[in-house]
């Protein structure tokens, strides 16, 4: 009964300085137990995720799920989570993709970048290059994701091609660069990279590989681009009118305590 008083608490107090509702707070703190996330550390979690989804102009649980899951697929700790929805924001900043998206279209392209050990930041400066370039975000993952798959476990007779050119997998940027370097016709790409999707977004990428190397370096430095984003949005008059109800649902909670005491 404490640890659940204590977590009510929590969740009101945050709801005081975030303005996300009360309800999707506990919604989203459900979300973070459920992913593993040690009580002691769920309030932490909790409120940099509810300030994420206001600067990104989403739910918490919808910051929770992108946050929360590229920390459990990279390995990382709980106290990288601020720099994780930093990355995310810059990728936003330099891309042309809105934060809810790239949340929902993130965990398509994490499994493979784990697997071929591409740091995350990798991974956000690449879909930053393909939207800014015009593709959606679902489009950029799968872009991504065929990418990975096609340079680092290429089948059999694409594996020949790239031996043929002298192409080994080195990680994802620099595989990219190699690549870039040989200037390939259109049917050697296709030779080397046979599916449309992934073929597509090599090609992006490998010719805008100086914006691709700019992009990452800005992901690189995107300390504090969470923290830039709330400032501008909290305080806009739909942000301040829900922390103005959420205050007014506080301090209601001690008088339905009393109603229910005297009936």
């Amino acid at each position: 009964k404490e640890k659940f008083e204590a977590l009510r608490d929590g969740i009101v107090d945050i709801s005081r300085r975030v303005p996300q509702s009360a309800r999707d707070l506990a919604a989203a703190e459900y979300e973070i137990l459920s992913s593993g996330v040690a009580l002691e550390n769920s309030a932490q979690v909790l409120e940099a995720s509810a300030k994420a989804a206001v600067a990104g102009v989403t739910d918490t649980k919808t910051a929770v799920t992108a946050g929360v899951g590229v920390i459990n697929a990279f390995g990382k700790s709980i106290g990288e989570l601020g720099n994780v929805y930093d990355v995310m924001f810059q990728t936003v900043k330099a891309g042309r993709v809105e934060f809810p998206d790239l949340a929902n279209t993130l965990g398509e392209v994490l499994p493979s970048a784990v697997s071929a050990k591409i740091a995350f930041e990798d991974v956000s400066a690449a879909m930053a290059a393909l939207t800014i370039n015009g593709m959606k975000s679902t489009q950029a993952a799968t872009a991504i994701k065929g990418a990975i798959t096609a340079m680092a476990a290429p089948a059999p007779e694409a594996k020949k091609k790239f031996e043929e050119l002298g192409i080994t997998w080195q990680g994802f940027l620099p595989t990219l660069d190699a690549i870039a370097k040989k200037n390939l016709s259109l049917d050697r790409m296709r030779e080397l990279i046979p599916d449309v999707e992934a073929r597509n977004g090599v090609l992006i990428l490998t010719q805008n590989m100086e914006r691709l190397n700019g992009m990452l370096g800005e992901v690189r430095a995107a300390a504090g681009s969470t923290a830039e984003a709330f400032d501008k949005m909290k305080d806009t008059p739909a942000n301040q009118l829900a922390l103005f109800w959420n205050e007014l649902q506080t301090l209601l909670i001690p008088l339905q305590g009393d109603v229910m005491e005297g009936a």
